[in-house]
């Protein structure tokens, strides 16, 4: 099923990117981007630090590629678990209710974990 979703995505995305039709984000530099969001995530070298090393390695070889390209240093090297708000222009932690999110959280960690 994942390699379904990953053909597809290539599939769909590889004639726009060789033609030039994709989106950039104008404001991912921009000072004045006030767009946040709320995720959670577990990062790798915490966990997993035989994965984050290789991972690492592998990236170090893609630099010499594409030197330009921005790549995660090896303590950022994260898993996103859950997108819990996306990409939202002014967003403030105010405008949720934090503590309904981690008890939703909390009590599905529980049911996965036993």
């Amino acid at each position: 099923m994942l390699k379904t979703i990953y053909d597809e995505m290539w599939d769909s995305s590889y004639s726009k990117i060789k033609s030039g039709q994709c989106d950039i984000d104008k404001l991912i530099s921009d000072p004045n981007d006030t767009r946040r969001g709320v995720t959670a995530l577990t990062y790798l070298q915490n966990n997993e630090s035989k994965v984050s090393r290789k991972i690492t390695e592998f990236l170090c070889e893609l630099k010499k590629v594409e030197p330009k390209q921005y790549y995660y240093p090896e303590e950022e090297l994260h898993l996103t678990i859950l997108s819990i708000i996306s990409c939202i222009s002014g967003f403030q932690l105010a405008d949720i209710d934090t503590f309904s999110n981690f008890q939703t959280m909390h009590a599905r960690h529980r049911v996965d974990k036993y």
